[in-house]
């Protein structure tokens, strides 16, 4: 999938999609963690 940038970014939607709920989270949540 795409980087993850924001929650606005387009590619983050399509990456949800097509992802375990789960993993996406817990991606997401990495990500803000490491800001």
């Amino acid at each position: 999938g795409a980087p993850y940038e924001s929650p606005s970014n387009p590619d983050l939607i399509i990456d949800t999609s097509v992802m375990p709920v789960d993993r996406s989270v817990e991606t997401i949540i990495g990500k803000l963690a490491e800001l």
